[in-house]
C-alpha cells in the first residue's frame, strides 16, 4: 500500500512555549536555582480560533524552599494549529495583550518580566526562600 501522508518538514519555530521555557531557564540561572519555573500545559476551547481549539500555558514561579510554593505570573493562549496570534495575560488581570508575531510576543514578555511588580514578587520569594 502507498503512504498517503504528506511530506513533513521539521522547522524550528520559536513558539510561545519555547520562548517562555527559555525565560524560565534564565530565571533559574539568575536566582542560582533558588527559584524555578513550571509550565502547566492544557488544551482549551477558543472561540474564533482557526481550529476552535487552543493551547494554554500557565507560567509559574516555584519556590522549592517554601514547600514548593507556586505563583502563577502569566498565561499564554494560542490556536492549536497556528501559534500566532497569541494572547498573553499578566497575573494582575491587566488587559490581555494579543500579539501577532514572535517579535511582538518577545516585546510583551519583556514588558511583563521587567515590571516592578514582577521584581517585587521575585525579591519577596527569594527573601522568604533564604530565611
Amino acid at each position: 500500500m502507498e503512504n498517503f501522508w504528506p511530506k513533513i518538514t521539521k522547522t524550528k519555530t520559536d513558539t510561545p512555549l519555547a520562548l517562555i521555557k527559555q525565560q524560565g531557564k534564565f530565571l533559574e540561572e539568575h536566582t542560582s536555582g533558588v527559584l524555578t519555573y513550571h509550565i502547566n500545559k492544557k488544551p482549551t476551547e477558543k472561540k474564533g480560533a482557526q481550529s476552535g481549539k487552543a493551547m494554554r500555558y500557565d507560567f509559574y514561579i516555584n519556590a522549592p524552599h517554601m514547600d514548593n510554593f507556586k505563583f502563577m505570573l502569566f498565561y499564554v493562549i494560542h490556536d492549536l494549529v497556528v501559534v500566532y496570534p497569541a494572547t498573553i495575560v499578566y497575573y494582575t488581570d491587566d488587559e490581555p495583550q494579543q500579539v501577532h508575531s514572535k517579535e511582538e510576543f518577545e516585546a510583551a514578555l519583556k514588558n511583563i518580566l521587567s515590571k516592578e511588580s514582577t521584581k517585587n514578587i521575585l525579591e519577596s520569594l527569594l527573601a522568604q526562600s533564604e530565611s
